[in-house]
Order: structure tokens, then sequence, then C-alpha cells
């Protein structure tokens, strides 16, 4: 269970922070560059970039089922 658990947070740090990372930049068109590593605002980006992993896993899932 343990294993599991440091999975899902290394995912979570690194990989939802980076994608909240270019997410922000996306939208704001490069004004915007949140820190994905140990800043405080990383913590906005991991959870952006897990509602974008989550949005589009779904639309993917929603997609194959229909």
């Amino acid at each position: 269970m343990i294993v599991f658990e440091f999975i899902l947070e290394c995912l979570f740090y690194t990989v939802c922070g980076w994608v909240g990372h270019v997410v922000v930049k996306a939208i704001t068109f490069g004004r915007v560059d949140l820190d994905w590593g140990t800043a405080s605002e990383s913590v906005l980006t991991e959870w952006i970039g897990l509602v974008f992993v989550i949005t589009v896993a779904g639309s993917i899932a929603w997609l194959v089922h229909r």
C-alpha cells in the first residue's frame, strides 16, 4: 500500500503540477507563469493539472463508450 501511495503522490506532485503549469501558460498565452516545483503557488498548478487530466480522461472515456 505504501508503494501505491508513493506512486500516486509522485503523479500528483510532478505530472499534475507540470500539466497545470502548461495549461495556465497556454490559456494565458504565456503571460502568467505559475511555478510547479516547491513554490507556494505550485498547489494551484497541481489542482489545475489534476482537473485537466480528469477532464481529458473523462472525455476520452465518454467518446469511447459512445
